[in-house]
């Protein structure tokens, strides 16, 4: 696999750039902010995009408003790429977040590709060629500046990188740091025996809370004996109301047959006297009262006395309105900016009228001289030329007409707006004149105290007309109640008057003389009672079976005594309820707790699982890459060392030495130069990118050798012309001048 071209078209200070690469190495050197790290950016970003690697949600970097066109608003480019013998387009645009690829040997279309999705919700080229994602590519094939390890810890960090990779692979991925949160974890988990820990406080919360429970289930023994106590005591009550209800069904059959009876017994004479006549009777009688009341009111009531509004004022108000109006209109026209403007053109046009009449007459002039130049120079041919000039001041004479006639339309329009100012000047000042005859009028010095008299005027009128037809509304309707009422009243004296002539009676006082002090047996109105009797015991009260061997009294007593029982063991049941309300929250509380306890517990063994379980992957990793990342270090640092270190050994601890042939004796990593160290790295990444994938993906090195002495990049230099394409950043000349020495054949692309 390898780069072929770049098509930066607009990134960072790169517009429209075309960069070619080829087999082998490729230098691209310049100086510093020549655009080095945005080239290598450019890489970055065409494959993985400027986002973190997130399958949930898009999350820009920094890298992506640090890398936008500096004079271009697209932020687009592309890479060309050869794999296994086709070549392919992958374009990107990133303002967008839009890849397009396309094999250009055979038109395929991949930009719906699944793959581009497999380890970010962005498209990554990257996954679809290279099977790896952003982190890995970054620490393999992509070594930019920020991968450079630091001097001080130098030796620490590689002992972590390897011990990371060869356990997770993932140089930035420490398992052991993740054994050590698990344990953190399972220890504060904890157990039942050990108090400071989660699990064994919630046991001795659990542990409280039962003996709390054991002081309650006393009181929750007697309130079971209470309730079914209190649960008899109301059968027996319900057994009672079944007594009373058989009683005052027995109660109302005996009523009904006293009713029958008197009934049978009703004397003819007594008959003619209907009750239903004397209850009609008073009825009437109360309603002619009530409504000849309500009429009185009426009659008392009268008439509302009309109010009139000041007609002068409203006239002057009006016309003071009208007049502001007009004042309104009138200001509208702004007769004087128009002249102002017109001014402007006028004066305009008269420097334009000049100038033309002065190109007239060095057009004219200019021909009669080459007129006058060709007769003395005996070249008659040359009095041609003067043609052009009087054509010109023809031209320029059709221009002055044009101008002219527009200045004098101009002046025409300019008089009459002068003469409307004056117009509308004269108007202004005969309101003005009204104005401060109504001032004066009024008694008042300013139109704003004229303002308020007219608004104080307008408010009143509204008032007193609202008023007003409120009156004349009440009025018809209180006349046309008065009607109602005298025509009701006459209705009601007739029927009441049908009601005397048939008792021979003139009043009310005689009609109940005539009903009650004159009857000496009034037997309807002792069965109405009875019947007002029965009425009462059948309301809301459905008949049962007779009771008759105890009275509705005795009954009743016996009602209240159990009703008072019932309260005592109601009173005697709720002193008992706190406390077993108190119980049921205690059980609720244990079995949350239990709850939670249990989830700890399921936690604890969960994560004491997945330790161990993690354990076996770190001790299985271990032993199956780290032998392979050894021996491929071993290679690399050999060949870029010129086998001056060949034997790498790594202990249980991941304490690195390295056999140095030069005195035949394992060294510490620690005792090595910053160089060597950074060969030992530059050797680590390399085989991880053996291990992690088998694709013969192009190596990008972006100021990766500045610790380097010469000697080690001449080392590294030959060992890199058999590796495969490889893109070398660089500020320095030394890897030229290298490759020159050696007759190593490369690409060199200068950054200007």
């Amino acid at each position: 696999m390898e780069f072929k071209e770049f098509g930066i078209l607009n990134f960072g200070k790169f517009n429209d750039e075309i960069i070619k690469f080829r087999s082998g190495i490729n230098i691209i050197y310049g100086e510093n902010e020549f655009g080095k790290s945005t080239i290598a950016n450019f890489i970055d970003g065409i494959f993985y995009g400027f986002s973190r690697d997130s399958l949930k949600k898009r999350v820009r970097d920094e890298l992506f408003e640090k890398c936008r066109p500096w004079n271009n608003s697209s932020y687009r480019g592309y890479i060309e790429i050869n794999k296994e013998s086709e070549t392919y387009r992958i374009f990107r645009d990133f303002d967008a977040d839009e890849v397009k690829i396309l094999n250009k040997d055979t038109g395929l279309d991949l930009s719906s590709s699944r793959l581009l999705n497999k380890y970010s919700r962005i498209d990554q080229p990257g996954a679809l060629f290279f099977d790896i994602n952003r982190k890995v590519f970054k620490s393999t094939f992509f070594t930019g500046q920020e991968m450079i390890v630091p001097e001080e810890d130098a030796a620490n960090d590689l002992k972590k990188k390897i011990n990371n990779f060869a356990t997770s692979l993932n140089e930035n991925l420490n398992l052991n740091k993740v054994i050590d949160n698990m344990n953190r974890d399972i220890d504060k988990l904890g157990k039942d025996r050990k108090k400071s820990s989660q699990i064994g406080t919630l046991a001795q919360k659990l542990d409280r809370l039962e003996r709390e429970k054991t002081a309650h289930l006393i009181d929750k023994e007697n309130y079971l004996k209470l309730t079914k106590e209190l649960k008899e005591k109301k059968d027996e009550l319900k057994s009672l109301e079944v007594k009373y209800s058989g009683r005052r069904s027995y109660d109302i059959y005996k009523l009904k047959s006293e009713i029958e009876n008197l009934k049978n017994n009703l004397d003819n004479d007594l008959k003619k006297y209907n009750m239903n006549d004397f209850e009609r009777a008073i009825e009437l009688n109360n309603e002619i009262n009530s409504k000849s009341n309500r009429l009185d009111t009426y009659i008392v009531k009268g008439d509302a006395e009309a109010e009139y509004i000041d007609k002068d004022l409203c006239d002057d108000l009006e016309n003071y309105k009208k007049a502001r109006e007009k004042i309104s209109e009138l200001n509208i026209n702004n007769y004087s900016k128009e002249m102002e403007f017109i001014s402007v053109d006028m004066r305009n046009t008269k420097t334009k009228i000049n100038l033309y009449i002065l190109k007239i007459i060095v057009g004219i002039v200019l021909g009669i001289c080459t007129i006058g130049v060709s007769f003395y120079a005996d070249r008659k041919i040359f009095a041609l030329v003067s043609i052009i000039f009087f054509v010109y001041s023809y031209f320029r004479t059709v221009k002055y007409n044009i101008n002219k006639d527009l200045y004098m339309r101009l002046q025409d329009k300019l008089n009459k707006l002068k003469k409307l100012s004056i117009e509308k000047t004269g108007i202004k000042k005969n309101y003005d004149k009204y104005f401060i005859s109504l001032m004066d009028k009024y008694s008042v010095k300013s139109i704003e105290e004229l303002e308020d008299i007219f608004d104080e005027a307008e408010k009143n009128n509204a008032r007193i007309k609202n008023q007003n037809e409120f009156n004349l509304l009440t009025k018809n309707r209180d006349e046309e109640q008065i009607k109602f009422l005298e025509k009701s009243i006459t209705q009601d004296e007739n029927k009441l008057r049908v009601i005397f002539e048939k008792y021979s009676v003139s009043n009310i006082r005689e009609l109940r003389e005539r009903f009650f002090d004159k009857r000496e047996d009034n037997l309807e109105l002792i069965i109405s009672r009875k019947e007002d009797e029965l009425m009462n015991l059948e309301k809301n009260f459905t008949p049962t079976d007779f009771y008759r061997e105890e009275s509705i009294e005795e009954i009743e007593s016996n009602i209240r005594n159990k009703k008072l029982e019932i309260s005592n063991l109601n009173g005697k049941v709720s002193s008992l309820e706190a406390s077993v309300e108190r119980l049921k929250d205690l059980e609720e509380r244990s079995k949350y707790l239990e709850k939670r306890k249990s989830n700890l517990e399921n936690r604890c063994e969960s994560l004491t699982l997945a330790r161990d379980k993690l354990l076996i992957t770190i001790e299985k990793n271990r032993g199956s890459y780290l032998p392979k990342l050894k021996s491929s270090m071993e290679k690399i640092l050999s060949a870029i060392t010129s086998e001056k270190y060949k034997d790498i050994v790594i202990d249980k601890d991941f304490n690195i030495k390295i056999l140095d042939m030069s005195v035949n004796k394992h060294t510490d990593v620690e005792n090595l130069s910053l160089g060597t160290i950074n060969q030992i790295y530059f050797s680590f990444r390399l085989a991880m990118a053996k291990i992690l994938t088998n694709y013969d993906i192009p190596l990008v090195l972006d100021g990766s050798f500045d610790s380097y002495d010469d000697n080690r990049l001449r080392e590294t230099m030959l060992f890199l012309k058999d590796y495969g394409q490889v893109l070398i950043f660089t500020s320095s000349k030394r890897e030229i001048e290298i490759l020159d020495d050696n007759k190593i054949d490369y690409n060199l692309i200068n950054l200007r």
